[in-house]
């Protein structure tokens, strides 16, 4: 029973539109550590008085519990300063990355920021979501004069770089972010919420730049290893059953991988 009260708690503070002031929460504590000493005073004179005093206990645990994930969550953001500002980022890819006619996208936590040169170094939330975009082809008349020129040779040795494949890669990437938005239609889906929940606190995509480069192929810990072996195995059904429309409902199955599922599907 305490555990489905403390359940409760944590839906309390789940069901507000913003965290309660610090002057609730402390009293909020109060009565939670007043209720569970009077329950333990009380657990041999009245039982059934205990109980309710112990749920009460467990109800403010739950609460309170609640409100400090949420407050250590909401405090790992993107300053707006920094939003829509070149950062150069080292990190490693922390997910699956789906690959997307255009591109890539890929989870990303951050271990360092290579700091601007101006001297500040950004403020970054450890999770993010990048894209990663294929370059647009060149018009006839600018490939014609690259042919020509041979300019921009560099560039074009840029775009073939590989973009990332696995999960535990280490990379250094130029990323533009911007802090999570999304819509808030009724009974739609909340994107915004979606990303909290995953606990990733900025989006971006990556700039093309010579700072882009694969630092390390392989490592990042055990969770790591874990998607690099779900990542091994999502490309062996796909590769195996390359115009299977069911592929994807199989690599959902196994891996556990949903985004492997085709639109319409």
């Amino acid at each position: 029973m305490a555990i489905l009260l403390f359940a409760a708690g944590v839906c309390g503070l789940q069901s507000l539109s913003a965290l309660p002031p610090a002057a609730v929460l402390a009293g909020c504590a109060g009565l939670s550590t007043a209720a569970a000493v009077a329950a333990f005073h009380q657990r041999r004179r009245s039982p059934v008085t205990a109980s309710l005093l112990l749920g009460v206990a467990a109800i403010c645990s739950g609460f309170l519990w609640a409100a400090w994930r949420a407050e250590i969550r909401l405090a790992d953001e993107l300053p707006a300063a920094w939003e829509g500002r070149d950062v150069v980022l080292r990190g490693r890819v922390a997910d699956l990355p789906q690959q997307l006619e255009e591109g890539v996208r890929f989870g990303f936590r951050v271990e360092a920021v290579v700091p601007a040169q101006a001297g500040a170094t950004p403020q970054v939330p450890e999770d993010i979501q990048l894209s990663w975009y294929h370059p647009r082809p060149r018009s006839t008349a600018a490939a014609a004069e690259v042919v020509a020129t041979g300019a921009g040779q560099e560039g074009e040795d840029r775009e073939a770089e590989a973009m990332p494949s696995r999960a535990g890669e280490l990379w250094q990437l130029r990323v533009r972010l911007k802090r999570p938005h999304g819509f808030v239609n009724p009974n739609g889906f909340d994107y915004e919420a979606w990303l909290l929940q995953r606990g990733t606190r900025a989006t971006g995509y990556v700039r093309s730049s010579a700072d882009n480069r694969l630092l390390a192929p392989d490592g990042g810990g055990f969770l790591a290893w874990v998607h690099g072996l779900r990542g091994t195995v999502r490309d062996r059904f796909l590769a195996a059953l390359p115009d299977a429309p069911y592929a994807g409902v199989l690599v959902a199955l196994v891996v556990g991988d949903q985004r492997a599922i085709p639109n319409g599907e």
